[in-house]
């Protein structure tokens, strides 16, 4: 993962995760920024392995991390299998 994505305050490390809700009018998805504490393990070249508090599946939110807070709502702009970039609604 991305190391910019992560987090970091005087509990840890975290990221954001786009949690999908239900499909709005236009059929554009919306989605819920939650924020999750996360074990990371080793770190390379910007990048680190996360070794807990995630689930397979979930979207981490790479881009736009710091202007959002746990319960916002967001548009995902861009994204990949499993890392999006988000801007609050």
């Amino acid at each position: 993962m991305p190391l910019a994505a992560i987090v970091r305050d005087e509990v840890g490390a975290s990221v954001y995760v786009a949690v999908p809700e239900a499909e709005a009018k236009g059929g554009e998805r919306l989605y819920t920024a939650e924020r999750r504490r996360v074990a990371l393990g080793p770190q390379a070249s910007g990048r680190v392995v996360v070794n807990g508090g995630l689930q397979p599946g979930d979207r981490v939110i790479v881009s736009g991390q710091t202007q959002i807070a746990t319960g916002d709502r967001v548009r995902v702009v861009g994204q990949d299998d499993q890392s999006v970039a988000a801007l609050r609604r």
